[in-house]
Parts: C-alpha cells; structure tokens; sequence
C-alpha cells in the first residue's frame, strides 16, 4: 500500500490488522421510536408477553400486553428475522427463524425471552418450521428434525411431504399433529402429518392456494389456512375445509391470529387506509368489521389480540404498533421502545437533548418531537450556547438555524446553488459565529449563517466532511475528493494532508497531533480494501491499516475524547468497530439490530457515552473505564 506524499515527512504502511471478538457491550436504544412490524409471536401462557419482529431492526418483547417495548438484540447480529414461535408452556422460550448477520439460514433460541441467544449451530443450515406443547419443529438439509426437551437435542423425523413449504404449523395440543402448505409439487395444498412427520397425507381438495397456516391455540384439532383473499378452516385435523369470513375481490388479507372462544374467532387485516380488521365469529361465522382507526394510514403487516381480553388487539403496520383495547372505538401508538426508524444524522445539545435525523428530544429519547426541517443530512451544536443549532440539508435551502434547541427553524443561506451529493457543518470552538458548511465546496459564514462565502478550498468536488480543532481555533479540516486537507487560518490557505484518491471522513484529536482519515469515499466500482490513515504527530507522518468497513460503505470516525489513541468507525452499510493503538479492531457490532451505522458522536456528559445513529434508530452506547 503506497499513499501519495504531500505535506508529510515520510508514510508508513502497516499490516493489516485484524478483527478481535465482539466484547459484551452496555447498548441503549433511545429511539425515534416506531419501525416496520413484520411478526407478532404472543405467549400462550401469559397473553401479556409478546414478542415482535421488524424489518432489519431485529427482535423486541413486552410484558404488558404491547404497550411498552424491550430491546433483544444484544446477542443477535443483525439480519433478516423471518419466523417467530413462542412455546406454548414456556413464556420464555422464544425461537426465531432467519439469516442473522447476512449469512445462510439459521435457527436461533432464547430461553430467557430474548435478553440472550444461542445459535443451533450443530443444525447447520436450518428454518424454523413449527412450535408446539413440548416440541420444536427445524427444516435442515437433511430433512425435519424435532426436539421434545427444547433444543438440547434433535431428531430427524423424515424429508417433509415434499415441494416447497410456505408455511408449517403444530396443533396445539398434539404435538404429533402438523399441518403443512406446499407448493411446487403436482399436489399443492396442505399436508398433514398424525405422526410427527415421518408420514404425511395428501392435501385435501380446495387448499391449493393455501400458503400460511396456523392452529387455533384453544381446540385440538382446528386450523386456519390463509389464501391471498379468503381464509379457509377445518374443525376436523385438516380432512376438510370450510371457507370463513367475508369473500370479498377489493382486498389482500395480510395476517390473520386467534382470539378467544372454542373454536376461537379469527381476527385479520385487509389492506386498505386506514386500517381494517376483521373480527369472524369461531362459532357462528358470522364476520364484524372492528371501527377504523383513523390515525392507521400505513400499510398494515401483522395483528396479535390478546385472547384472555376481548377487544384488545395489537396492529403492526410499516410505521409501528398501533393497539385497541375496547374494540377498535379508539386506538394508539404503542411504539415505546421500537428502534426501527433511521436516525441519520445526530447532534448532542445537552445530557438528555439530542437530534437524530428529523427528530428532537429533550428527555433522553423517552419522547420525540418531528422537527419543521425535511432532508437533514447533518448537524452542528454551537458550544458556547446549545440553543443555537444548524441544520445541512439536500433540499433547495441547504443551510437552516435555530435559537430555540430546534424548536423552530430559520434559513440561513444566501450562497448561492450548493451541488455536490454531501452536507457537512462545523462551528469553531471559540469564535461560535464562524460555521463552515461543506457540499459540492466549502463555504464559510462569520455572522452567524446570516452570509456566506466560498472558500478557495482544495476539494476536487465534493467535501464530505469538515471538522474544526477544539483545541485550536481557526484551524480547520476537511475531507473530499481531493484528499485531507488542513488550514489554520480560518480557511484562507491550505495544506493538503494526504491526497492521491477521495476520503469520505476524517477526525482530529483536541490539540491536533492525532488525525485518522478514512479513504475511497466514492468510488465507483468500490474498492475491495480500504485503509484508515493516521498520524500522531499532527500530520507529519502518516501510517494505515487496513479497514474491516470493506468498499463501498459510507463511513464515520469518532475519536475517543479520554485517550486520543482510542478511534471508532462506523459505515453504512458495515458495522461499527474500535481500535486502540495499534491493537486489533474490535468489533462492536453486537448489540445493534442493524450493521448500518449513519453518524458517531463521543460524549462525556452523564459519563462517556458513544452515539451511534444507524438505519434502526439511535443507540447509546455506555463505555466504561479506560484500560
């Protein structure tokens, strides 16, 4: 690895170093709260407890019936989690289905209710099929395995019924009974297995098109089968099948659960705005449409009623959790605790006031506000008075300011068309009117944002990011498409640093001896390597190591404000990694529902915390005592 020498005496290259075990971490999420809602699994032995999935945002669980949510991903790396069981006899025993961390297909258990998580690694490539009263249902290459004593060991059971299986579920009472919807055979439809597996009966006619099925938690013997427009039961083990509820051609069903009753009544949604559901009578079949909920404008995914409380029923849409507790005559957002929603940029004004895209709070993430300001794509506190707050868009006023820690907004710009595809803001430390907002160039206010000049800076293009030493004002940093580049004059000459290709961030330690840049932001087709560079003695020489980030990620570098040694990096998409010194990276990844980490922030107020803002939400990461 060679780097083009400019300002600096000599450059050292060092070994690429590689990536430690991810240590246990102390992780928060802080919100904004909400996400995509792709499963509920609900206890059948304590209605109270449910369990909930979203999309690249991982697992969460509640235990007051949905109003409040926890976050369960510290052991699980992220990935797309596609089914979710709970035991029937055993609230806390969770088992999840999906690729974790990217990779094949695997089986994941919780006997705690998801504070922790074991692999079945033994089972290799693996897909959660079905959870019963005692037994635990896994597709693996080798066929259908079954565990009675929960997971500790397993038994193939046979190939399956054979084609591709949609869905698989397990009676409720007999843990020998399975039902089965297939497709890809000349006999699509639900098989049936009495015997665990090892045999299977043909499907019956009319459940071709069946492609999810589910027992009625509260009678042997009763199963549901969901059709893209109708459901379908049978009170018989699945030799018939009944269509129930409306037969309507204007809607999709888009999930369907039991609530109370023998058979029980079966609840779905209809995909319409706002949303709809459905409530069949299990005994009479007779079909009531719950009141609309009028704040429910996204596209519903999945419902969960509790059946020990008629008329309490979660809706999980493509924006959160919406509940009823009295039928659907009114509804709320249950989202408290959800990390679902990308936090993009982030700013710190205080010990529990924080930005996280194009939101606000003002007690630690418990509530958040909408800010009046779209397309933020970074942020700048003024030190000396945290009020007074800037905001860099990608919309036609790039440059917005607020006096109020963000209540309301004003435009600050008169410089002019902006280009470029980047935003960046830094204000110097001791002279707080100065601001320099990097785009497509680099422009430089001395009042405050009420003007704007371009800077003579050497870009090349766009400026990814611009930092200025607290330790010394008027000394600033920038990295673009031209390399690093430093001026110590409030921007009217420059040295460049290190150049030869783009840098997409860069960081710098308080009294400026320390400097890391991340290199080959924007290149296209990306690179395979990247290398982080970094000086210790204020830009005279440089060394690198390779990145575990890998091309093509969007990157962000955090220096550690107790010890200058210690740098993370974040990329989008990637993970989030810290060094020390010249130790190896360790990864930090663990803990976050979602790799992609947008922004870092290192703060010391209420004790050293890391921000990290990713494609899920806002995570605070606790940082104990240097080593």
């Amino acid at each position: 690895m060679t780097r083009r020498w400019i300002a600096a005496i000599a450059v050292v290259v060092l070994a690429g170093a590689p990536v430690g075990a991810s240590p246990r971490l102390d992780w928060r999420s802080a919100g904004p709260y909400g996400g995509w809602v792709t499963g509920f699994a609900r206890s059948a032995s304590d209605p109270a407890v449910v369990y909930a999935t979203l999309l690249d945002a991982g697992f969460y669980r509640s235990v007051d019936g949905g109003t409040t949510w926890r976050d369960g991903n510290a052991d699980l790396r992220a990935g797309d989690l596609t089914n979710l069981a709970v035991n029937p006899l055993n609230r806390s025993s969770v088992w999840v289905g999906g690729k974790v961390g990217q990779g094949t297909p695997v089986v994941l258990h919780s006997k705690d209710g998801g504070v922790h998580w074991t692999t079945l690694a033994a089972l290799g490539q693996a897909g959660l099929a079905g959870v019963g009263p005692g037994a635990v249902y896994v597709f693996t290459t080798i066929g259908l395995q079954r565990s009675l004593n929960d997971g500790r060991s397993w038994q193939v059971m046979g190939s399956g019924p054979g084609g591709v299986i949609d869905s698989m579920a397990v009676d409720s009472d007999d843990p020998n009974l399975l039902y089965a919807a297939v497709h890809g055979t000349n006999q699509p439809g639900v098989f049936v297995s009495t015997d665990g597996g090892a045999t299977w009966r043909p499907p019956s006619s009319g459940t071709e098109t069946v492609f999810l099925v589910r027992t009625d938690p509260h009678q042997r013997g009763v199963v549901v089968g969901m059709t893209p427009g109708q459901l379908l039961r049978s009170l018989d083990a699945g030799h018939s099948w009944t269509p129930i509820g409306p037969r309507e051609n204007d809607y999709t069903i888009k999930d369907f659960s039991f609530g109370t009753g023998s058979p029980s009544d079966v609840m779905f949604l209809v995909t319409t705005t706002p949303t709809s559901v459905l409530v069949v009578d299990g005994r009479t079949g007779n079909t009531v449409r719950l009141p609309a909920d009028p704040e429910g404008t996204a596209t519903p995914e999945a419902i969960s009623p509790d059946p020990k409380h008629p008329g309490a029923v979660l809706v999980g849409d493509q924006a959160g959790i919406r509940r009823t507790v009295d039928g659907g005559r009114s509804w709320s957002a249950t989202n408290q605790g959800l990390g679902g929603v990308r936090s993009g940029a982030i700013a710190v004004r205080g010990r529990n006031a924080f930005f996280a895209g194009e939101m606000r709070t003002g007690d630690a993430g418990r509530h958040w506000s909408p800010l009046p300001v779209s397309g933020v794509l970074a942020f700048a506190v003024d030190p000396s008075d945290p009020r007074i707050v800037y905001a860099a868009t990608y919309l036609d006023t790039p440059v917005w300011k607020s006096t109020d820690g963000g209540r309301s907004w004003s435009a600050s710009w008169d410089g002019g068309e902006v280009g470029g595809g980047s935003s960046s803001l830094a204000i110097d430390p001791v002279h707080p009117g100065t601001v320099y907002f990097g785009a497509g160039g680099l422009a430089q206010s001395h009042d405050g944002g009420a003007t704007w000049q371009w800077l003579d800076a050497p870009t090349g293009g766009d400026v990814y990011q611009v930092v200025v030493q607290s330790g010394k004002p008027g000394c600033v940093y920038i990295a673009s498409d031209n390399g690093v580049g430093r001026s110590c004059d409030s921007g009217t000459t420059w040295t460049a640093l290190l150049g030869g290709s783009s840098f997409g961030a860069v960081a710098v330690s308080s009294d400026g001896r320390w400097i890391y840049a991340i290199e080959n932001q924007g290149q296209y087709p990306p690179p395979d390597v990247v290398h982080l560079w970094r000086s210790q003695d204020g830009g005279l020489n440089f060394d690198s190591v390779e990145s575990p980030s890998g091309g093509g990620a969007v990157p962000s570098l955090e220096i550690d404000a107790r010890d200058p040694s210690v740098v993370y990096l974040g990329a989008d998409p990637g993970g989030l990694w810290r060094r020390r010194g010249d130790g190896d990276w360790e990864d930090l990844t663990a803990g976050l529902p979602n790799p992609s980490v947008t922004a870092l922030h290192f703060d010391l107020r209420g004790g050293p915390r890391l921000f990290v803002g990713t494609q899920v939400g806002l995570r605070i990461l606790r940082l104990g005592e240097q080593r």
